[in-house]
């Protein structure tokens, strides 16, 4: 091992150096145990000079510097005390150096009430004092200088052990045993709460460097997926499509897709993957190739049997991951849109020609199941809706109604079909954009719940 005062000095930065950002962390706290030292100080410095005048019996003489140093004591524990309540009040930052002032300040005060406190003809539990100021200056010094306290109360071991000496002539060796008890009891808590707090706060730096590196990591999975998803839908033949995604937190547990060649739209698809976070968002990127896949694949068959064949497949890619998918796939003909919707939001509809919007109404055909559950029966049905110019068909994510403000309010279909109403007459993708602020300005400062899609295809 290094003996020499570089490699002592590295060991030390190693094992007992904090950075700034641990005495701002603690400041506060540092703050608060010295406005209650202070405050105890403060009362047995006036009961000591209380106590002090009470035994003159009005003869001073000679007492001056006995009387300077408890004034000294008592004015400056005082100080400190006020001063601490009034920077444990500020409501705007302080830097911790500022904090930090009267730390050093108290431990000068704390050093001189030491001092004090071991005057010869000082009362007993001025003793018991002394040694508490000891203990509490080892935890409050090695916070401030970095100081581990063991190390700190080296310093400290020759004036014990003269101070010791000192108490066995004038109170007895069992009342001065009895004191470095109390002493070393309080020690070890200093120390116990010197290693908690260092611990702790590594731990914290730990974590908080874990976290920054998957939040940059979710981040980039984030940009990934949305490269993913992007698709130019400014030139299609005779259709004007907008659409808009929000996730709730980094990756969306959204899908969407478009299918078009060229300026031919052949169809879309939205879906939601159940949970959020990570798994969600990287099923996402897996099932959207399958659908895509079988949704060519199978051009010229009935779109439920597509929607058969990619829950065959998505079960079986996925194994035994439990995120399931509710979904509507659609195909374009000329001006119908036929679609097979899987467990999902049904679609809103508008017709220009009646000016009306609502719910679209599905045939009585019995359908039931979602996409990627193993053993659970599906059945689906195809649906379609034939446009004329300025027809609207609307698809979205739960995440739309199921917004809620902070007075616990959804926003609801009925205010997200008065919205599309309110913004009908504009472009499709100035109409996803428009709505998706309404709903944004609802939620206010509330926690965003759910991913948002929304989706408008309009016949032009």
């Amino acid at each position: 091992m290094d003996f020499s005062v570089s490699g002592i000095r590295k060991r030390h930065f190693e094992h007992y150096y904090m950075p700034d950002r641990f005495l701002e962390e603690i400041s506060d706290e540092n703050l608060s145990h010295m406005s209650l030292v202070s405050l105890i100080l403060w009362i047995l410095g006036l009961a000591n000079i209380i106590f002090a005048i009470v035994r003159a019996e009005g003869d001073f003489t000679g007492k001056a510097p006995h009387f300077a140093y408890y004034g000294i004591a008592f004015i400056t524990s005082f100080v400190v005390f006020i001063w601490t309540q009034i920077l444990l009040r500020k409501q705007v930052a302080i830097d911790h150096r500022l904090k930090n002032l009267p730390v050093c300040f108290g431990m000068i005060g704390m050093q001189v009430c030491f001092i004090m406190n071991f005057w010869p003809d000082g009362v007993i539990f001025s003793h018991y004092n002394g040694f508490v100021l000891l203990a509490c200056e080892g935890i409050l010094t090695g916070l401030f200088v970095h100081i581990y306290p063991n190390l700190f109360d080296l310093i400290h071991l020759p004036f014990i052990i003269v101070i010791f000496i000192i108490e066995i002539e004038q109170i007895g060796i069992v009342c001065a045993s009895n004191i470095l008890v109390y002493f070393a009891i309080l020690h070890t808590m200093v120390v116990y709460k010197w290693v908690n707090t260092r611990e702790l706060f590594l731990q914290r730096e730990k974590m908080a460097a874990l976290n920054a590196n998957l939040s940059k990591e979710i981040d980039i999975a984030a940009d990934i997926q949305k490269n993913f998803y992007t698709c130019d839908v400014s030139d299609i033949n005779g259709w004007e499509v907008g659409y808009y995604n929000r996730a709730m937190a980094g990756v969306s547990g959204d899908l969407f897709a478009f299918y078009k060649r060229d300026t031919i739209l052949d169809g879309l698809g939205i879906f939601d993957v159940s949970g959020h976070g990570i798994s969600s968002g990287l099923l996402t990127m897996l099932v959207k190739n399958i659908i895509e896949q079988e949704f060519y694949k199978n051009s010229g068959r009935s779109l439920d049997k597509v929607m058969y064949e990619i829950n065959d497949r998505v079960i079986e890619a996925k194994g035994n991951v439990e995120n399931y998918l509710t979904g509507i796939l659609s195909r374009v003909k000329d001006n119908t849109l036929e679609f097979v919707n899987a467990g999902h939001p049904l679609p809103l509809v508008y017709t220009k020609g009646d000016d009306n919007i609502e719910l679209f109404i599905e045939s009585p055909e019995e359908r039931y199941g979602v996409i990627g559950l193993r053993d659970f029966p599906t059945k689906y049905q195809v649906e379609s809706f034939d446009f004329s110019r300025g027809d609207e068909m609307i698809f979205y994510s739960d995440g739309i109604i199921d917004a809620v403000n902070s007075e616990g309010q959804e926003f609801g279909r009925e205010r997200f079909m008065d919205c599309v109403k309110k913004y009908v007459s504009l472009q499709a993708k100035d109409q996803v954009n428009f709505i998706s602020e309404e709903v944004r300005l609802f939620q206010g400062k509330s926690a965003q719940k759910d991913d948002v899609t929304l989706i408008i295809i309009k016949k032009i």
